[in-house]
């Protein structure tokens, strides 16, 4: 049987490229130094195997003795797709298509999670070590862009710099590690149906979000699903299907359904928030819930404790 791709996502490695507008040339033991003394929070006792020159003009591959951690790179461009990561990128990196146009150098840094440890923490920490190694480059003059993949994600070198400082401090940098595609539609009246998704938080949950076809405004609606990634990953809370949420406590404008990877063409196991605005029919998608209500006299709200991963990280350390 072939590995469900939402169990894939959670063993799959995090890898970061860096562009630059010129030559960079440094040693692996150089950026180990630079990334303990820019986050002393964490601990940078990666061993290396041996002198590791860095060359973005020469083929290189640096890596510790655990091979958790390593930095490799090819000579010349970056040559991928762009074609998504800059269109999901036009409203807050409008000019990435000429940034990257731009570039001549390249190189890629790859942390490695522990093997069959696919919990929220453990795969933070992977994430976490990737991004503030990688943020000691991102903040070198040369450096022009970062991609992130796993998010389909192009950010400015300055923004990874201060998403690095985010998870050194043990908080989830989403707007960094998640992409929210936005796809609206020439429906009036106003306001406009939207469908919001992420992209990346599979690699955390084995999950993705989607909003589909929501009459709300664009800031609200990617508002809204940025504090639910937030919930999910800092907060550690589970949504169930049928759940109820909104933007207060009081407020229930969402139902909550879950989608099976493979069903309705979901790439990952996702769950879907339907808003009361959106002209889709939750049950026409996903027919009656399997989970009974809550009586009627039970206070089921659920505010979440987003100190919840930070204490987790703390208690795996002890």
């Amino acid at each position: 049987m072939s590995e469900r791709y939402s169990d894939k996502r959670l063993s799959e490695d995090f890898t970061v490229y860096i562009l630059f507008e010129d030559q960079l040339e440094a040693s692996f033991e150089e950026v180990i130094a630079a990334a303990a003394e820019d986050y002393p929070a964490l601990e940078w006792v990666f061993t290396q195997l041996g002198p590791f020159p860095i060359n973005t003009r020469q083929p290189t591959i640096a890596c510790d003795t655990t091979g958790q951690v390593k930095i490799i790179g090819m000579p010349g461009r970056c040559e991928v797709d762009w074609t998504h990561a800059i269109h999901h990128a036009r409203m807050t990196f409008p000019d990435a298509a000429q940034v990257i146009q731009r570039h001549t150098d390249h190189i890629g840094v790859t942390f490695t999670g522990p093997n069959g440890d696919t919990s929220t923490p453990a795969r933070f920490r992977a994430a976490q070590y990737m991004t503030c190694l990688s943020a000691v480059l991102a903040k070198l003059p040369i450096a022009s862009l970062v991609y992130f993949p796993s998010a389909t994600a192009v950010v400015q070198p300055e923004r990874w710099a201060k998403a690095a400082d985010q998870a050194a401090a043990g908080q989830v940098p989403v707007l960094e590690w998640i992409t929210f595609a936005v796809h609206g539609f020439d429906e009036p009246p106003e306001p406009l149906p939207v469908t919001v998704s992420t992209i990346g938080l599979a690699a955390f949950l084995g999950r993705e979000l989607v909003m589909p076809r929501a009459r709300l405004p664009l800031r609200d609606a990617v508002a809204f699903m940025c504090g639910s990634c937030s919930m999910v990953l800092d907060a550690d809370h589970t949504f169930r299907d049928a759940d109820t949420m909104g933007f207060t406590p009081e407020d229930k404008a969402f139902r909550i359904r879950e989608c099976a990877e493979g069903q309705h063409g979901a790439q990952t196991d996702q769950w879907w928030f339907f808003h009361e605005s959106s002209d889709l029919d939750h049950l026409e998608f996903f027919g009656e819930s399997e989970r009974p209500p809550p009586p009627p006299d039970m206070d089921n709200n659920f505010e979440g404790d987003f100190e919840t991963l930070r204490q987790r990280l703390s208690a795996r350390l002890q």
